[in-house]
């Protein structure tokens, strides 16, 4: 299942116009997994007729959800930790000199993902600017996309941005499902190139739910991803596995362009407690395998 290159500049004409994402024409690779399980979802037989959807009605859910599905939702506390540097070293205390009269400061962070971008900021201002107590201070925090759940006890009610925020499944790790990653990497697999590293990244549900760093000796081994809290619905639920070779600098990883879509998986919850056991193997050759262990 691919798209054609009229239909791909179609979706990456949608996608830049209405959330400014630039997809580059390397991405169709991207843009396929993302969207085949909308297709699915949709009853449709291909990407094609999807895009024939798009193209025949007038900008709807459909359009948003093709949208929120380009959109990648990764994120961590402190991520990245250089910017929250220069925030702690230069940017705030630079508005807090501007602002002293007012003594009042909005901080907005777009882009927040499941928001753990806005709740570093509001541990970096009580830990390191304990002035700012007196002060009127205000985050906001905001997203394209639409769809991260609430846990449980919240399905039944209408749930705001701002609620879904501060009451999510992921900051709250006792009313979350498990999701368990065995990884087999085979000696003679050639997914991983030796002197170079990689990561393996898991997406459930669109979401961003952990990475393992793979460095390839030649030799066979067993490992084991521990996921960040996942919520599981009761039918199916959608996970990607893909493969980013990473290059170092210091002690960061950067990702280059080299994005190998793994393996894709339509996974139940199988036991009472609220679990899922996946296995990943990268074996010889190009081999590679997603499976639910029973």
């Amino acid at each position: 299942m691919s798209l054609s290159a009229t239909d791909f500049d179609y979706v990456r004409n949608l996608v830049k116009e209405r959330s400014a994402i630039v997809l580059e024409p390397s991405k169709t690779y991207l843009v396929d997994s993302r969207l085949t399980p909308l297709v699915r979802k949709q009853n449709l037989a291909s990407l094609g007729e999807l895009v024939a959807r798009l193209r025949s009605e007038r900008f709807g859910e459909l359009h948003r959800s093709v949208i929120e599905a380009m959109t990648t939702n990764e994120t961590s506390f402190f991520r990245d930790v250089h910017p929250f540097e220069a925030f702690k070293k230069k940017i705030l205390p630079e508005l807090i000199a501007k602002r002293s009269a007012e003594r009042a400061l909005t901080i907005w962070c777009g882009a927040c993902s499941s928001g753990q971008e806005p709740y570093s900021i509001a541990m970096l201002l009580r830990d390191s600017f304990p002035e700012l107590a007196a002060w009127r201070v205000q985050i906001v925090a905001t997203d394209l996309y639409a769809k991260i759940k609430p846990p449980a006890e919240l399905r039944s009610q209408t749930v705001q941005g701002s609620v879904a925020l501060i009451k999510k499944v992921r900051d709250q790790p006792e009313l979350a499902d498990r999701l368990g990653i065995a990884v087999n990497i085979a000696a003679r697999t050639e997914r991983l190139k030796p002197g170079l590293a990689y990561k393996l990244k898991v997406y459930c549900n669109e979401l961003f739910a952990g990475e393992l760093l793979l460095k390839h000796d030649g030799q066979a081994r067993t490992d084991k991803l521990d996921l960040n809290p996942v919520d599981l619905a009761p039918g199916e639920n959608s996970l990607e596995v893909r493969l980013v070779e990473v290059t170092e600098q210091g002690d960061l990883y950067l990702e280059t362009d080299n994005n190998q879509l793994i393996g894709m998986l339509a996974t139940d919850r199988l036991s009472n407690d609220r679990s899922a056991q996946i296995k990943v193997i990268l074996g010889d050759g190009q081999n590679a395998q997603v499976v639910q262990l029973k």
